[in-house]
């Protein structure tokens, strides 16, 4: 019996598998393309240019405006990642208790007279990160399938933040406020990168390896046919 291949190229790197991985157990599959794409995912992450932080505060010491700036991810853990389909959502990626290490810079200055200012680093450890993306697979066009992002949603519960330098007994006061305004910046970044990867990378490949489409197609029929079954 011959055996077709998949070559994934892409993801900076060559990864090649059987067809009859996913014509057998779709699933299978999926998890294989799962386990080469975390890795992907993870280094993507380390590189990824994130937004500064600007705003204003109430403190003991009167309104200052903050700011931080070189936010930069140092470690990334994905322990935990699911690759499903199903008729009824189609594609879904998830990720459960990941964590994210990240280093940043922050200064301060009194918006009133004497005008006092400060800077230092900060360092924030995020843990208990879940992240679910849902995939649009549209395949009526065999020859150019697509595919899009249509839910991306990352919740990151718990945010520990170390400042260093300076007054730090002051950005400690309002720490919160710090976290909420990088956790947002930092999941709407992540969600934009995921979609920018499903857009330059995803379709590249579906578009050069139409067996994919045929076998999620193939699954999503096998589900709904055991649905009318049962």
């Amino acid at each position: 019996m011959s055996i077709f291949w998949i070559c994934v190229v892409g993801f900076s790197v060559a990864s090649c598998f059987p067809i009859d991985i996913l014509n057998n157990s779709t699933q299978n599959g999926l998890d294989y393309v799962r386990k080469l794409g975390v890795p992907f995912i993870e280094k993507e992450l380390l590189s990824l240019s994130i937004p500064d932080v600007k705003g204003t505060a109430k403190t003991p010491v009167g309104s200052i405006s903050y700011e931080i700036t070189s936010i930069a991810i140092k470690n990334v853990l994905i322990p935990k990642s699911n690759l499903t389909v199903s008729a009824e959502s189609g594609l879904t990626v998830q990720c459960e208790n990941a964590e994210l290490d990240v280093n940043s810079n922050w200064k301060y200055k009194e918006d009133n007279w004497p005008h006092i200012k400060d800077s230092g680093t900060v360092t924030l450890t995020m843990k208990n990160i879940n992240l679910d993306v849902s995939l649009d697979l549209d395949s009526q066009n065999e020859t150019h399938p697509k595919i899009e992002v249509r839910k991306c949603s990352l919740k990151i519960n718990d945010v520990n933040l170390k400042f260093n330098g300076g007054a730090s007994w002051l950005y400690n006061l309002f720490a919160d406020i710090i976290a909420n305004e990088v956790k947002s910046s930092i999941s709407d970044e992540i969600c934009r990168i995921i979609s920018k990867m499903v857009d330059d990378e995803g379709n590249k490949i579906l578009n050069n390896i139409p067996e994919i489409v045929s076998a999620i197609k193939t699954q999503i029929s096998m589900i709904e046919s055991h649905k009318s079954r049962s």
